[in-house]
């Protein structure tokens, strides 16, 4: 059975669970510079543990990877950079 070693020492036979995900939708920040942040979280993995919190639910952990684009306004823009024509709405 597989087995991860978690921060605190433990060590957890894991379980490996298959999953769906309809949409990962981007969460769009404003940042006070004028610049718009997209932002999402894609899991790519989960298992489940064969221990339980206080609350007798197993423990589940998951890989995942941070994506991010960002849309600079042009007062933020380097003046000797080049830009393809093909990048949407001024995305760097």
């Amino acid at each position: 059975m597989p087995r991860i070693k978690t921060r605190d020492g433990r060590t957890h036979n894991i379980t490996e669970i298959d999953f769906e995900c309809p949409e990962e939708p981007w969460v769009e920040y404003d940042l006070s510079d004028g610049t718009k942040l997209k932002f999402r979280t894609s899991v790519v993995s989960v298992v489940r543990s064969d221990q339980h919190d206080e609350r007798g639910q197993p423990y589940y952990f998951i890989k995942s990877q941070n994506q991010m684009r960002t849309y600079c306004p042009d007062k933020l823009l380097k003046e000797d950079s080049e830009m393809e024509e093909n990048n949407p709405e001024g995305y760097r």
